[in-house]
């Protein structure tokens, strides 16, 4: 892995850049003044990069596990419920997956397969689910839509 690293922007803010081993960059944190005509820049919330994370590690497994399974997916949105403690250090207490997946005649057995082993792999690696401070309690549920247009294969 390359490195990774942060930049604080300065200039009494709380906003970061972040840039990932490829050079990508993201933005966190705000910058609030009370100043006339200041407009606050807001970036994303530092522990929500947390659950974005987990959401996208789970995410490149259900459509790995189902390409594999020759399952037509169209499409795939995933949101997370997450409940965070009203005290420092803000630790989530419990992280709700809802997964919403699109396709031609998906197999629903197939599918909830795919998000439990999804779930097995995300327990078993250290990113992002065990950066999670006192393991979090975890749950989730899918729905499984029809596409309207059939897809093509190249097989």
């Amino acid at each position: 892995m390359g490195q990774i690293a942060l930049q604080w922007t300065g200039n009494d803010s709380q906003l970061f850049i972040g840039r990932d081993s490829f050079g990508h960059v993201v933005m966190s944190g705000s910058w609030p003044k009370e100043e006339e005509g200041w407009t606050e820049w807001k970036a994303l919330k530092p522990s929500d990069l947390l659950v974005l994370s987990l959401l996208s590690c789970s995410g490149y497994d259900v459509v790995m596990i189902l390409k594999r399974q020759r399952q037509q997916l169209t499409g795939l949105h995933i949101t997370a419920d997450a409940e965070q403690a009203a005290e420092p250090p803000y630790a989530f207490t419990h992280i709700h997956l809802h997964y919403s997946l699109t396709g031609h005649e998906l197999d629903a057995d197939k599918v909830a397969r795919a998000i439990a082993l999804s779930e097995e792999n995300i327990a078993r690696w250290p990113p992002p689910s065990k950066a999670l401070p006192n393991s979090p309690t975890a749950s989730s549920r899918f729905v499984v839509m029809t596409s309207v247009i059939p897809v093509r294969r190249n097989d």
